[in-house]
C-alpha cells in the first residue's frame, strides 16, 4: 500500500560536524512532485548539473534554527552562501532520503 508523502512534513537535521551543546537545526521538507521529477531527470540523464543540487537544497530547506544564534525562516542565496559546502552536501543527501524513501525505509 502506498502511503504518499506529507507535503507539510518537516524533519529537523543536525550536521554531523556540529558537536556543540546547542546545535544548529536545519528544517528539511518535502519537495513538490514537479521538483522531485526534475531532480530524478538529472540523475537519469547523467547530467551532473550543480544547479539541480543547489535548487534541491534551496527548495527543500524550510528554515534554520540557531545559525550563529539566529533563527532563519526565509532561505535566500545569501543564507546558503554562508553554509560550508560539506553541510550543503549533507542537506542534499538528507533531502533525497526524505523525498525518495518512505518513512519506514528511513527508520531502518
Amino acid at each position: 500500500m502506498l502511503t504518499g508523502l506529507d507535503p507539510k512534513e518537516v524533519v529537523e537535521y543536525v550536521s554531523v560536524l556540529d558537536k556543540g551543546d546547542n546545535p544548529t537545526k536545519f528544517l528539511l521538507g518535502v519537495l513538490t512532485g514537479r521538483d522531485r521529477i526534475a531532480l530524478m531527470s538529472t540523475f537519469e540523464t547523467d547530467d551532473k548539473n550543480p544547479e539541480a543540487y543547489y535548487s534541491t537544497v534551496f527548495k527543500g530547506l524550510k528554515g534554520i534554527k540557531n545559525l550563529g544564534g539566529k533563527d532563519i525562516d526565509i532561505i535566500t542565496d545569501e543564507v546558503l552562501n554562508t553554509l560550508p559546502t560539506i553541510v550543503l552536501k549533507e542537506l542534499f543527501s538528507q533531502l533525497l532520503e526524505i523525498n525518495f524513501m518512505q518513512k519506514e525505509e528511513r527508520k531502518n
